[in-house]
């Protein structure tokens, strides 16, 4: 559900098909397929006791440590995702804006591994790599995400990292006070959520995209 709703699809400009006609629309395709076939598939899914003696620990529950929990348990893996906040699924719950994609997109796919058995424990952060293997996980994956952002270094003292904008527009909106202009330096996908949630920000009149 989470790939077939944002993923960036850049895999299309290499399709093959572009030498015919256009590329296969992969990831519309992705999600028809996701929401036509969930229904059926959720009742058929259900714990593989295939390898009982391999304990994995997920730390991180954002789309890759779903992703990994999911593909573990569906070979039998005994596994428990780790996770800080207080929410399950990263920069899709947490960060990117509810009207790129939903809470519940995400809810579907934490769903799909929570029937192969995953445990999700959240509020709970991990330190230390030796606490866990000494809790009897053979394996440990870190998939903690991309949170640390670049400095820009323009001598501005309101400059804030996009991440921490776009979480703090989701979670407390109406604590946000940036003054009337802000000005947003980049023009990626992650530049174009921020500007459209700046825009919903109470008192910003004008949005800039450099």
């Amino acid at each position: 559900f989470i790939t077939g709703t944002i993923c960036s699809h850049t895999c299309m400009s290499k399709c093959t098909r572009n030498f015919y006609e256009e590329s296969v629309n992969i990831r519309s395709t992705k999600l028809k397929a996701a929401e036509a076939g969930y229904q059926e598939l959720i009742k058929t899914l259900k714990p593989v006791p295939n390898l009982k003696n391999k304990k994995v620990a997920v730390v991180g529950g954002g789309p890759a440590g779903i992703a990994a929990s999911f593909f573990l348990a569906r070979e039998g893996a005994e596994v428990k995702v780790f996770e800080k906040k207080e929410t399950i699924g990263g920069v899709i719950t947490n960060v990117v804006p509810e009207f790129r994609i939903a809470k519940t997109t995400a809810e579907k796919d934490i769903s799909l591994a929570r029937a192969l058995g995953v445990e999700f424990e959240t509020n709970h952060p991990i330190n230390s790599l030796e606490e866990l293997k000494a809790s009897g996980y053979d394996q440990v994956i870190l998939a903690v995400g991309a949170y640390k952002g670049t400095p820009l270094n323009i001598g501005c003292s309101n400059e804030i990292n996009a991440i921490e904008f776009l979480e703090a527009c989701r979670k407390t909106p109406k604590t946000i006070n940036f003054g009337k202009n802000v000005v947003i330096v980049g023009a990626g996908n992650t530049a174009m959520d921020a500007a459209r949630a700046a825009k919903r920000v109470e008192g910003v009149e004008n949005v800039y995209v450099v």
